[in-house]
Protein backbone atom coordinates (compact mmCIF):
# COMPACT_ATOMS: atom_id res chain seq x y z
CA UNK A 1 0.00 0.00 0.00
CA UNK A 2 1.42 3.35 -1.13
CA UNK A 3 1.32 5.09 2.56
CA UNK A 4 3.97 2.55 3.98
CA UNK A 5 7.42 3.69 3.49
CA UNK A 6 9.96 1.25 2.63
CA UNK A 7 10.57 -0.43 6.42
CA UNK A 8 14.29 -2.33 7.31
CA UNK A 9 13.68 -5.37 9.04
CA UNK A 10 17.03 -6.63 9.34
CA UNK A 11 16.47 -6.30 13.06
CA UNK A 12 13.87 -8.40 13.15
CA UNK A 13 14.03 -12.28 15.02
CA UNK A 14 13.25 -14.25 11.34
CA UNK A 15 11.05 -17.21 12.37
CA UNK A 16 9.52 -14.72 14.98
CA UNK A 17 8.39 -12.20 11.90
CA UNK A 18 7.68 -15.15 9.44
CA UNK A 19 5.36 -16.85 11.87
CA UNK A 20 3.06 -13.89 13.27
CA UNK A 21 3.19 -12.03 9.78
CA UNK A 22 3.75 -14.02 6.70
CA UNK A 23 1.06 -15.46 4.53
CA UNK A 24 2.05 -16.96 1.18
CA UNK A 25 4.96 -14.73 0.85
CA UNK A 26 3.53 -11.44 2.22
CA UNK A 27 4.13 -9.69 5.15
CA UNK A 28 0.37 -8.67 6.55
CA UNK A 29 1.53 -8.41 9.94
CA UNK A 30 4.85 -7.36 12.66
CA UNK A 31 5.16 -9.23 15.90
CA UNK A 32 4.30 -6.46 18.99
CA UNK A 33 5.02 -8.97 22.04
CA UNK A 34 6.65 -12.33 21.19
CA UNK A 35 6.55 -15.09 23.93
CA UNK A 36 8.45 -18.20 24.50
CA UNK A 37 8.42 -20.70 27.37
CA UNK A 38 11.76 -21.02 29.65
CA UNK A 39 13.10 -23.05 31.53
CA UNK A 40 13.60 -21.39 35.21
CA UNK A 41 15.63 -22.91 38.11
CA UNK A 42 16.42 -22.13 42.00
CA UNK A 43 20.62 -21.31 41.28
CA UNK A 44 20.67 -21.37 45.40
CA UNK A 45 19.68 -25.13 45.28
CA UNK A 46 21.74 -26.45 41.77
CA UNK A 47 24.54 -24.82 43.08
CA UNK A 48 24.71 -26.09 46.90
CA UNK A 49 27.50 -28.39 47.56
CA UNK A 50 25.16 -30.31 50.03
CA UNK A 51 22.53 -30.40 47.18
CA UNK A 52 25.21 -31.43 44.44
CA UNK A 53 26.78 -34.44 46.74
CA UNK A 54 23.59 -36.11 47.62
CA UNK A 55 22.29 -35.94 43.90
CA UNK A 56 25.73 -37.54 42.42
CA UNK A 57 25.49 -40.46 45.22
CA UNK A 58 21.87 -41.23 44.56
CA UNK A 59 21.76 -40.46 40.51
CA UNK A 60 25.65 -41.47 39.51
CA UNK A 61 25.55 -38.26 37.53
CA UNK A 62 26.51 -34.16 38.67
CA UNK A 63 23.33 -32.12 39.70
CA UNK A 64 23.00 -30.09 36.14
CA UNK A 65 20.21 -27.90 34.91
CA UNK A 66 18.04 -30.67 32.45
CA UNK A 67 19.37 -31.23 29.14
CA UNK A 68 17.19 -33.71 28.35
CA UNK A 69 13.41 -34.99 29.42
CA UNK A 70 15.29 -37.51 31.51
CA UNK A 71 17.01 -35.32 33.28
CA UNK A 72 14.43 -32.96 34.14
CA UNK A 73 12.14 -36.12 35.34
CA UNK A 74 15.79 -37.21 38.07
CA UNK A 75 15.66 -33.73 39.49
CA UNK A 76 12.17 -33.08 39.77
CA UNK A 77 12.49 -35.80 42.03
CA UNK A 78 15.40 -35.47 43.67
CA UNK A 79 14.14 -31.84 44.98
CA UNK A 80 10.52 -32.70 45.46
CA UNK A 81 10.06 -32.41 49.34
CA UNK A 82 6.74 -31.80 50.48
CA UNK A 83 4.91 -29.80 51.64
CA UNK A 84 7.25 -27.48 51.56
CA UNK A 85 9.57 -27.59 48.08
CA UNK A 86 8.36 -29.60 44.79
CA UNK A 87 10.77 -30.10 41.66
CA UNK A 88 8.92 -28.42 39.11
CA UNK A 89 5.87 -26.24 39.17
CA UNK A 90 3.50 -26.38 35.75
CA UNK A 91 0.14 -26.97 34.64
CA UNK A 92 -2.08 -29.07 32.95
CA UNK A 93 -5.25 -26.80 33.35
CA UNK A 94 -8.01 -27.60 30.81
CA UNK A 95 -8.16 -26.57 27.29
CA UNK A 96 -4.90 -23.83 26.53
CA UNK A 97 -2.49 -24.59 29.33
CA UNK A 98 -2.67 -27.95 29.23
CA UNK A 99 -2.19 -28.30 25.32
CA UNK A 100 0.53 -25.54 24.77
CA UNK A 101 2.73 -27.42 28.08
CA UNK A 102 2.02 -30.82 26.83
CA UNK A 103 3.01 -30.42 23.05
CA UNK A 104 6.14 -28.36 24.61
CA UNK A 105 7.15 -32.33 25.58
CA UNK A 106 5.67 -33.93 22.63
CA UNK A 107 7.22 -31.97 20.11
CA UNK A 108 11.09 -32.87 20.97
CA UNK A 109 9.54 -36.72 20.98
CA UNK A 110 8.80 -35.98 17.39
CA UNK A 111 4.64 -36.40 17.92
CA UNK A 112 2.47 -33.72 16.79
CA UNK A 113 -1.35 -33.30 16.41
CA UNK A 114 -1.99 -32.99 12.86
CA UNK A 115 -0.10 -34.50 10.04
CA UNK A 116 0.62 -31.24 8.38
CA UNK A 117 2.47 -30.13 11.27
CA UNK A 118 2.90 -26.60 12.07
CA UNK A 119 1.66 -23.58 10.35
CA UNK A 120 -1.26 -24.07 7.84
CA UNK A 121 -3.58 -27.10 6.47
CA UNK A 122 -2.69 -28.74 3.23
CA UNK A 123 -5.27 -27.03 0.45
CA UNK A 124 -4.89 -29.74 -1.55
CA UNK A 125 -4.64 -33.34 -0.20
CA UNK A 126 -7.57 -33.48 2.77
CA UNK A 127 -5.49 -36.86 3.92
CA UNK A 128 -2.46 -34.45 4.94
CA UNK A 129 -4.88 -32.50 7.46
CA UNK A 130 -5.82 -35.88 9.44
CA UNK A 131 -5.06 -36.10 13.12
CA UNK A 132 -2.10 -37.77 14.58
CA UNK A 133 -2.01 -36.75 18.09
CA UNK A 134 -2.88 -40.28 18.95
CA UNK A 135 0.35 -42.05 17.13
CA UNK A 136 2.71 -44.22 19.60
CA UNK A 137 5.50 -41.35 20.35
CA UNK A 138 2.29 -38.83 20.99
CA UNK A 139 0.87 -41.27 23.52
CA UNK A 140 4.65 -41.97 25.27
CA UNK A 141 5.32 -37.83 25.64
CA UNK A 142 1.84 -38.03 27.14
CA UNK A 143 2.51 -40.41 29.56
CA UNK A 144 5.84 -38.97 30.62
CA UNK A 145 4.28 -36.05 31.25
CA UNK A 146 1.73 -37.53 33.91
CA UNK A 147 4.40 -39.07 35.22
CA UNK A 148 6.45 -35.80 36.44
CA UNK A 149 2.59 -35.00 38.46
CA UNK A 150 4.34 -36.48 41.49
CA UNK A 151 6.83 -33.94 41.69
CA UNK A 152 4.20 -30.73 41.25
CA UNK A 153 2.34 -28.82 44.06
CA UNK A 154 -1.36 -30.20 44.33
CA UNK A 155 -3.93 -28.35 42.22
CA UNK A 156 -1.37 -27.70 39.31
CA UNK A 157 -4.37 -29.83 36.98
CA UNK A 158 -5.87 -26.13 37.26
CA UNK A 159 -3.51 -23.83 37.70
CA UNK A 160 -3.69 -20.82 35.11
CA UNK A 161 -0.20 -19.20 34.88
CA UNK A 162 -0.35 -17.17 37.77
CA UNK A 163 -0.79 -19.91 39.96
CA UNK A 164 2.58 -21.43 38.41
CA UNK A 165 4.21 -18.14 38.70
CA UNK A 166 3.36 -17.67 42.65
CA UNK A 167 4.38 -21.58 43.72
CA UNK A 168 7.97 -20.62 42.21
CA UNK A 169 8.39 -17.03 43.78
CA UNK A 170 7.51 -18.35 47.14
CA UNK A 171 10.21 -20.55 46.64
CA UNK A 172 8.14 -23.63 46.50
CA UNK A 173 9.42 -25.18 43.50
CA UNK A 174 12.89 -26.08 42.52
CA UNK A 175 11.97 -25.13 38.53
CA UNK A 176 9.64 -23.77 36.42
CA UNK A 177 8.56 -23.91 33.15
CA UNK A 178 6.73 -20.67 32.35
CA UNK A 179 7.01 -18.02 29.67
CA UNK A 180 9.82 -15.41 29.51
CA UNK A 181 7.71 -12.08 30.53
CA UNK A 182 6.92 -13.21 33.96
CA UNK A 183 10.99 -12.75 34.85
CA UNK A 184 9.58 -9.33 35.73
CA UNK A 185 7.78 -10.89 38.62
CA UNK A 186 10.27 -13.61 39.36
CA UNK A 187 12.94 -11.30 39.72
CA UNK A 188 10.93 -8.70 41.78
CA UNK A 189 12.24 -8.66 45.27
CA UNK A 190 8.89 -6.84 46.44
CA UNK A 191 6.81 -9.92 44.99
CA UNK A 192 9.41 -12.60 45.25
CA UNK A 193 11.18 -14.88 47.82
CA UNK A 194 13.71 -15.90 44.92
CA UNK A 195 14.74 -12.54 43.17
CA UNK A 196 18.47 -12.67 42.54
CA UNK A 197 18.66 -16.16 43.05
CA UNK A 198 16.79 -17.45 39.43
CA UNK A 199 18.79 -18.91 36.64
CA UNK A 200 17.30 -19.32 33.05
CA UNK A 201 17.54 -22.40 29.97
CA UNK A 202 16.44 -23.46 27.02
CA UNK A 203 13.84 -26.65 26.81
CA UNK A 204 14.98 -29.64 27.67
CA UNK A 205 15.03 -32.76 24.37
CA UNK A 206 14.63 -35.77 23.88
CA UNK A 207 17.62 -37.73 22.02
CA UNK A 208 15.67 -40.76 22.12
CA UNK A 209 13.41 -38.96 19.46
CA UNK A 210 12.96 -40.64 15.99
CA UNK A 211 15.36 -38.77 13.55
CA UNK A 212 13.17 -39.13 10.81
CA UNK A 213 10.13 -37.89 12.75
CA UNK A 214 7.77 -33.81 12.25
CA UNK A 215 9.64 -31.32 10.02
CA UNK A 216 11.98 -29.12 12.03
CA UNK A 217 12.36 -31.57 14.58
CA UNK A 218 16.04 -32.47 15.94
CA UNK A 219 16.80 -35.44 18.23
CA UNK A 220 18.03 -33.91 21.55
CA UNK A 221 16.53 -30.45 21.01
CA UNK A 222 13.61 -28.45 23.33
CA UNK A 223 11.16 -27.09 21.67
CA UNK A 224 8.72 -24.25 22.60
CA UNK A 225 5.24 -23.00 21.59
CA UNK A 226 5.62 -18.90 20.09
CA UNK A 227 3.00 -17.25 21.99
CA UNK A 228 2.38 -13.11 21.85
CA UNK A 229 0.69 -11.16 19.47
CA UNK A 230 0.57 -9.23 16.09
CA UNK A 231 -0.29 -5.95 15.21
CA UNK A 232 -2.28 -5.40 11.36
CA UNK A 233 -4.06 -2.58 10.10
CA UNK A 234 -7.43 -3.01 8.94
CA UNK A 235 -7.92 -2.68 4.82
CA UNK A 236 -11.21 -0.54 5.67
CA UNK A 237 -9.26 1.76 8.23
CA UNK A 238 -10.40 5.85 7.71
CA UNK A 239 -6.76 6.76 9.26
CA UNK A 240 -4.11 4.28 8.13
CA UNK A 241 -1.15 6.75 8.10
CA UNK A 242 -1.87 6.96 11.78
CA UNK A 243 -2.86 3.67 12.36
CA UNK A 244 0.73 2.74 10.59
CA UNK A 245 2.69 4.94 12.78
CA UNK A 246 1.08 3.41 15.66
CA UNK A 247 2.19 -0.30 14.22
CA UNK A 248 5.44 0.90 13.30
CA UNK A 249 6.09 2.09 16.94
CA UNK A 250 4.30 -0.43 18.89
CA UNK A 251 5.98 -3.24 16.79
CA UNK A 252 9.22 -1.09 18.68
CA UNK A 253 10.48 -0.40 14.81
CA UNK A 254 10.62 2.93 15.61
CA UNK A 255 11.10 3.13 19.08
CA UNK A 256 14.46 5.30 20.43
CA UNK A 257 16.94 3.74 23.10
CA UNK A 258 15.06 5.21 25.78
CA UNK A 259 11.86 4.12 24.11
CA UNK A 260 12.69 0.58 24.04
CA UNK A 261 14.11 0.49 27.46
CA UNK A 262 10.96 1.59 29.24
CA UNK A 263 9.03 -0.40 26.67
CA UNK A 264 11.38 -3.26 27.91
CA UNK A 265 11.88 -2.71 31.93
CA UNK A 266 8.25 -1.09 32.60
CA UNK A 267 6.02 -2.81 30.67
CA UNK A 268 8.34 -6.13 31.92
CA UNK A 269 7.33 -7.55 27.81
CA UNK A 270 9.51 -8.34 25.01
CA UNK A 271 10.21 -7.69 21.31
CA UNK A 272 10.96 -8.97 17.86
CA UNK A 273 13.77 -6.93 17.53
CA UNK A 274 17.13 -8.96 17.75
CA UNK A 275 18.47 -5.82 19.08
CA UNK A 276 16.65 -5.12 22.04
CA UNK A 277 18.02 -8.94 24.12
CA UNK A 278 21.45 -7.13 24.11
CA UNK A 279 20.89 -4.15 26.02
CA UNK A 280 23.01 -4.48 29.13
CA UNK A 281 21.02 -1.74 31.60
CA UNK A 282 18.24 -4.69 30.77
CA UNK A 283 17.08 -6.59 34.18
CA UNK A 284 16.51 -9.60 31.30
CA UNK A 285 19.81 -9.17 30.21
CA UNK A 286 21.72 -8.69 33.57
CA UNK A 287 19.93 -12.08 35.21
CA UNK A 288 20.48 -13.84 31.96
CA UNK A 289 17.56 -14.37 29.92
CA UNK A 290 17.86 -12.54 27.20
CA UNK A 291 20.19 -14.46 25.68
CA UNK A 292 18.65 -17.74 26.25
CA UNK A 293 14.75 -16.15 25.04
CA UNK A 294 16.91 -14.86 21.66
CA UNK A 295 18.04 -18.67 21.12
CA UNK A 296 14.61 -20.15 21.81
CA UNK A 297 13.24 -17.94 19.09
CA UNK A 298 15.97 -18.30 16.79
CA UNK A 299 15.87 -22.15 17.26
CA UNK A 300 13.63 -24.09 19.20
CA UNK A 301 10.10 -22.23 18.33
CA UNK A 302 6.77 -24.03 16.92
CA UNK A 303 3.69 -22.83 15.93
CA UNK A 304 0.59 -24.47 16.65
CA UNK A 305 -1.78 -25.28 13.64
CA UNK A 306 -2.83 -21.85 12.04
CA UNK A 307 -6.63 -22.47 11.68
CA UNK A 308 -9.49 -20.32 12.76
CA UNK A 309 -10.70 -22.70 14.77
CA UNK A 310 -7.53 -22.85 16.85
CA UNK A 311 -9.78 -21.66 20.25
CA UNK A 312 -11.75 -25.13 19.70
CA UNK A 313 -7.97 -27.11 19.01
CA UNK A 314 -6.64 -26.49 21.82
CA UNK A 315 -9.67 -26.94 23.96
CA UNK A 316 -10.60 -30.00 22.20
CA UNK A 317 -6.70 -31.16 22.63
CA UNK A 318 -6.15 -29.73 26.23
CA UNK A 319 -9.18 -31.26 28.14
CA UNK A 320 -8.60 -34.79 26.85
CA UNK A 321 -4.64 -34.16 28.23
CA UNK A 322 -5.81 -33.15 31.79
CA UNK A 323 -8.26 -36.14 31.64
CA UNK A 324 -4.72 -38.27 31.58
CA UNK A 325 -3.02 -36.11 33.91
CA UNK A 326 -5.87 -36.60 36.32
CA UNK A 327 -6.34 -39.95 35.92
CA UNK A 328 -9.89 -39.96 34.40
CA UNK A 329 -8.65 -41.61 30.91
CA UNK A 330 -5.40 -43.48 29.91
CA UNK A 331 -3.15 -41.05 28.01
CA UNK A 332 -4.12 -43.40 25.09
CA UNK A 333 -7.92 -42.99 25.56
CA UNK A 334 -7.52 -39.69 25.78
CA UNK A 335 -5.50 -38.98 22.81
CA UNK A 336 -7.91 -41.51 20.84
CA UNK A 337 -10.69 -39.39 22.07
CA UNK A 338 -8.89 -36.09 20.80
CA UNK A 339 -7.97 -37.82 17.43
CA UNK A 340 -11.77 -38.40 17.32
CA UNK A 341 -12.89 -34.65 17.59
CA UNK A 342 -9.99 -33.14 16.08
CA UNK A 343 -10.61 -35.23 12.73
CA UNK A 344 -14.74 -33.62 13.35
CA UNK A 345 -13.01 -30.12 13.86
CA UNK A 346 -11.35 -30.50 10.90
CA UNK A 347 -14.23 -31.81 8.58
CA UNK A 348 -16.39 -28.65 10.32
CA UNK A 349 -13.53 -26.42 9.01
CA UNK A 350 -13.91 -27.37 5.56
CA UNK A 351 -9.58 -28.96 5.87
CA UNK A 352 -11.43 -32.93 4.91
CA UNK A 353 -14.27 -33.48 2.96
CA UNK A 354 -17.38 -34.56 4.88
CA UNK A 355 -17.42 -37.71 2.93
CA UNK A 356 -13.83 -38.30 3.56
CA UNK A 357 -13.34 -41.30 6.91
CA UNK A 358 -11.39 -40.78 9.42
CA UNK A 359 -7.67 -42.36 8.30
CA UNK A 360 -4.24 -42.72 9.18
CA UNK A 361 -2.63 -40.84 6.74
CA UNK A 362 0.27 -43.34 5.53
CA UNK A 363 1.44 -40.97 2.67
CA UNK A 364 3.18 -38.24 5.07
CA UNK A 365 3.09 -40.35 9.01
CA UNK A 366 4.17 -43.67 9.47
CA UNK A 367 1.78 -45.54 12.09
CA UNK A 368 4.60 -45.26 14.59
CA UNK A 369 4.20 -41.34 14.23
CA UNK A 370 7.43 -40.25 13.07
CA UNK A 371 7.17 -39.15 9.03
CA UNK A 372 6.82 -41.16 6.58
CA UNK A 373 9.52 -41.50 3.80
Amino acid sequence: VEIYPTIHLEDEIVPVLNFYGNWKGNLYALPNMPGVQLLYYRKDLFENEEEKAKFIAEYGYPLQVPKTWEELYDVAKFFTRPPKLYGLTWSAGKGNMAVQNYYNIAWSWGADCLAFGQGFPDPVDPVHNMPICNSPIGIKALEFFCSLKPFMPPGVAAYEWAEITSDFCEGNAAMMFQWSDFVRDVEDPVKSKVAGKVGYALMPGNPDAPVNNVPGIIPGEGYASLGGWAVVINKDSKNKEAAWKFVEWISCLGMTHDEMMNYLEVGGTNTGRKSGYFLPETTGYKVGRYPIELEMYREHIRRRPAIAEEVEYELIVGTEVQKAFIGAKTPKQALDDAAKEMYELMVRGGYIPKAQPLVWPTKYVNPDGTKAK
